[in-house]
């Protein structure tokens, strides 16, 4: 049996301990986010459902986070691009991978951190640009240019 020297045997335990309060903490989000699911708002459209999670992360910040679910069988290409088109046009199409966006559009999240003061006014914005971009979706024309793209 060998002797390990108590500051050697104390590092190990502290680091031990921060492992475990690291696990807690993380159990700890996921048990408050699971909880604010539970009283989450849920708008079902047409085309779209969407389930809207408010988690107040301090008092001057919401962390807002937007589940989207298709309600109509459209290929992922389109959502995909016209998802990225609409929420990031900085970023660059040429690169996409249709045939692997299926993953990406089964269920769309967003996340936003948002002031509560000006949480009514940004929730307009976001929700009226979610229901912009599902109108594109539907348009043929646009679609048809989606194609011409790809």
């Amino acid at each position: 049996m060998s002797i390990v020297p108590i500051e050697d045997w104390l590092a190990s335990v502290e680091s031990k301990l921060s492992e475990v309060e690291k696990l807690a903490d993380s159990l700890e989000n996921l048990l408050k986010i699971e909880e604010y699911r539970r009283r989450a708002k849920v708008i079902e459209r047409e085309y779209y459902k969407l389930e809207i999670v408010v988690i107040p992360a301090s008092k001057d910040e919401l962390d807002v986070k937007i589940y989207c679910t298709p309600r109509v069988d459209l290929d992922p290409k389109y959502i995909f691009l016209i998802y990225l088109t609409e929420f990031f046009p900085e970023v660059s199409t040429d690169f996409l991978d249709p045939e692997k966006s299926r993953m990406y559009t089964s269920r769309i999240v967003m996340s936003f951190k948002m002031s509560p003061e000006f949480f009514e006014i940004n929730m307009r914005r976001v929700l009226g640009k979610i229901h912009k971009f599902w109108t594109n979706l539907m348009d043929d024309n646009i679609r048809k240019q989606l194609d011409d793209i790809i």
